[in-house]
């Protein structure tokens, strides 16, 4: 299943290689811990995932599975309601770690799955009854994401971040069921071959990035730090503070850590600025820093327009929805961010808190968090 068109917050079409990447880091670290108790395995998963967490959406993933293990942590095995309370447990530690939720996006694909978990593991007879209903719940919500995210409805698709999140959750049924070595030989065949979409997903007719201009995005530089917490520095650490005090230089905000480690993950100007307020609390482990309107240039470029006229540099699609000038938005986001009004002197506080764009991208035709 292709979930590699991305267009929230921003339209980069990176979701499926950093969902893929960070549950790869997520099963080394499984098989090199070799553990057979439940708990310890997940646990061992968990710390994977975090470590290698990729993008909004690797990050989120890697803190739904710290919830589900850590309502593992004491279990040898997992009946019908304890798959349930997991499946919640994972989802209360994902919104937390996002500083503002939006939904239709994997969080509400998430949500809802585990709500119909928790709604008939009291009379259900196995986990498997428990996931095959959790999957048809997130099938059900991942296809309402339209109605919940504008921008997802304008370009007509479904959020991407949700759609891997579906894939998981197959994963897991199939696995369940004792399947899961004929799935995972149809998935190669069907990878040699090209995958098809299903029919449930829509299917815009050219690249959803075409139907961006590339300077509608406010802070073009996705930036990652995994830190190890300096133990002489650690005790000044405090999670909530270290996200009020990245939160001023961008959006799409997630601090995630550990007793040893921190992932930071943020879209800023400045990712210099957020390399030297991570280093000072301990050793700057990974950096990833990727310049997202390259990308969204990249993807327009391959894939062309409907229309086959040229694309520009900064114009990968038509105007903005109100009419505004590209650049005008991007500017009044970082402004807001600033605490300053747009267009007026400089001044006021940045509030602490990570904005979304209110304006959704023009019309035309996925979406992720």
């Amino acid at each position: 299943m292709d979930v590699s068109a991305y267009v929230f917050p921003v339209p980069d079409g990176d979701t499926g290689t950093n969902m893929t990447l960070t549950l790869e880091a997520g099963v080394t670290e499984l098989q090199r811990a070799a553990e057979a108790h439940l708990g310890r395995a997940l646990a061992a998963f968990s710390r994977g995932l975090l470590m290698g967490a990729r993008g909004n959406s690797g990050v989120i993933l890697s803190q739904f599975f710290c919830g589900f293990a850590q309502a593992c942590q004491d279990r040898v095995d997992l009946d019908a309601f304890g798959l349930a309370q997991a499946l919640e447990a994972g989802v209360q530690t994902a919104y937390q770690a996002v500083l503002e939720p939006v939904e239709g996006t994997v969080l509400t694909v998430a949500r809802e799955a585990a709500s119909r978990a928790m709604a008939i593991a009291p009379g259900a007879d196995s986990v498997v009854a428990v996931m095959a209903e959790a999957l048809e719940a997130a099938r059900a919500a991942l296809r309402q994401t339209p109605e919940l995210l504008p921008t997802l409805k304008r370009v007509g698709v479904v959020d991407a971040g949700g759609q891997g999140l579906v894939c998981v959750y197959e994963g897991f049924l199939d696995a369940l069921r004792g399947e899961g070595a004929r799935v995972q030989a149809e998935a190669l065949s069907r990878a040699g071959a090209g995958a098809p979409t299903p029919a449930d997903v829509p299917v815009s007719p050219r690249p959803a990035q075409a139907h961006f201009r590339t300077e509608e995005i406010a802070y073009g530089y996705c930036t990652e730090v995994l830190i190890a917490l300096d133990p002489a520095k650690a005790y000044a650490f405090r999670e909530d503070a270290f996200r009020q005090a990245l939160s001023p230089y961008g959006d799409s905000l997630l601090v995630v850590a550990d007793e040893k480690l921190v992932k930071v993950h943020l879209h800023t100007e400045t990712p210099g600025t957020v390399l030297n307020l991570a280093q000072a609390y301990g050793e700057l482990l990974r950096v990833k820093i990727e310049n997202m309107r390259e990308q969204v240039w990249g993807r327009c470029r391959r894939g062309g327009r409907a229309d086959d006229e040229p694309i520009r540099r900064g114009d990968c699609g038509s105007h903005s929805a109100d009419g505004r000038p590209a650049g005008d938005r991007a500017a009044q986001q970082r402004e807001r961010r600033a605490g300053r009004p747009a267009g007026g002197d400089a001044g006021g506080r940045a509030d602490g808190r990570r904005g979304h764009p209110v304006d959704p991208p023009r019309p035309g035709g996925d979406g992720g968090l």
